[in-house]
């Protein structure tokens, strides 16, 4: 049968595909639709600032490639869902570039790949065009809006007008503290004494700085207190929002650009998320915490350019940090894993049907996953973390195997040797390159 015989080719070629990749990147087999799904990696490339951030996900052969920008869009960055159109998917290799077209399927693309023998990677890029188009579609839209509203303003009684006005001085500052969304700390005896002092009238407002959706600004007698409220006392199993901590920070330290002390309260901001982090050693969710947070925080002040120069130690210290929280989450999970792991070498032709330690294994790995996501972690940590979980899995139940004591517990049985050699035969043979001194 014609499908028959393209389930076969098309089989063919994922399998070729799936020979000469890394497992995360493997191709399902087609379904009775000739349906296949797979991971695949794609780069949002920045064209302002030069970054570049990368994402994995998994798609079907069915998904076109608006579809695919339109996930991408939300997993990159909530906020550019509203900017689907404004982006375009770019296929790219070492001498030339092509832009998808929207009818396109990702997949299949990628897997043209292996028959023309070339590797290449999708770029999600902003389109110029379309952001032209959507400006003056916004810029048209503004205009109907403003000739709505002036007629509407033409329809107020000129009594109303006249009584606005006279309060308008008298609102001004409440208006603005409304509008820059700011959040004021100070204690009872700075208001007794005449406000935070001449230095902080003079000062201009946060709102100065038009890209921050909040500001916080506060004054020095209560500036440790703030800090230790929101650092301290930050409970991260009951917190809305979990990354709201490193949010706040770096409000607090784009305020404190105004009084010229950035530099000593991030300082103080990474000394007192350390000892948090020390006294929170043993407990993984808290280390996840965290971890999300240090990591965000030190995201933030890398990029601010007004914050970048003059915080370099505090990154410094902040990074640090990120590492000791990432070690010490990475031991919590090893150390439950290592309870479930010794269910691996039992023999189910001896002892029936395996106890539920293997149902615990995966369990931790997926409330590990889960953790990570409540969290909102940084992907790229949550790749690095789960990759050293597996690593270790692999490590332990080798050197398990490897143990030269005759009577010691391990997988040397007939139902273990031949799974292993059927994985062997399945990997061509891989498995047969390891030397001696493999163990971990």
């Amino acid at each position: 049968m014609p499908e028959e015989e393209q389930r076969e080719k098309l089989s063919r070629v994922i399998r070729q595909w799936n020979n000469n990749r890394l497992d995360l990147f493997e191709i399902t087999a087609p379904d009775q639709n000739l349906e296949f799904h797979g991971v695949m990696r794609f780069y949002l490339e920045d064209g302002v600032s030069g970054n570049v951030a990368t994402k994995c996900l998994r798609v079907s052969s069915s998904w076109k490639t608006l579809e695919v920008i339109d996930t991408l869009s939300e997993k990159f960055r909530p906020d550019m869902k509203m900017l689907t159109m404004s982006y375009s998917l770019f296929e790219i290799h070492a001498n030339k570039e092509r832009k998808l077209e929207l009818d396109d399927n990702p997949l299949f693309v990628q897997l043209n790949w292996n028959r023309d023998n070339r590797e290449g990677r999708f770029v999600l890029k902003k389109d110029q065009k379309s952001l032209e188009i959507k400006e003056k579609s916004q810029e048209k839209e503004k205009g109907g809006v403003m000739q709505s509203f002036k007629r509407t303003l033409s329809r107020k009684d000129k009594k109303k007008d006249k009584n606005r006005n006279k309060e308008t001085e008298e609102k001004r500052s409440t208006e603005n503290l409304m509008n820059n969304n700011s959040i004021y700390v100070s204690d009872y005896e700075t208001k007794k004494s005449g406000g935070l002092g001449g230095k902080h009238k003079d000062n201009p407002h946060l709102s100065d700085d038009p890209g921050l959706p909040i500001g916080v600004t506060f004054s020095e007698s209560s500036e440790h207190g703030f800090l230790s409220a929101v650092i301290n006392y930050t409970n991260s199993s009951t917190v809305h929002f979990h990354l709201s901590p490193a949010f706040i920070l770096y409000a607090a330290a784009r305020s404190a650009l105004k009084t010229q002390r950035a530099t000593e309260i991030t300082n103080k901001m990474a000394a007192m998320t350390g000892r948090v982090i020390q006294r929170q050693q043993g407990i993984a969710g808290a280390l996840s915490f965290w971890m999300a947070n240090t990591s965000e925080l030190l995201n933030f002040l890398k990029h601010d350019k007004d914050l970048g120069p003059i915080t370099e130690q505090s990154q410094l210290n902040l990074s640090h940090l990120v590492h000791t929280a990432y070690s010490g989450l990475l031991r919590c999970l090893q150390s439950e894993l290592k309870k479930h792991l010794p269910t691996f070498l039992i023999d189910p032709e001896q002892h029936g049907a395996l106890p539920a330690g293997i149902e615990l294994v995966l369990n931790t790995l997926m409330n590990g996953m889960s953790l990570l996501r409540r969290c909102r972690a940084n992907p790229a940590l949550t790749i690095q973390l789960f990759s050293q979980l597996f690593h270790f899995i692999s490590c332990w139940l080798f050197n398990q195997l490897m143990v030269p004591e005759p009577g010691a517990p391990g997988l040397r049985s007939h139902y273990w040797g031949d799974r292993s050699a059927s994985e062997a035969e399945r990997h061509r043979g891989l498995g047969g390159e390891a030397g001696p001194g493999a163990g971990c």
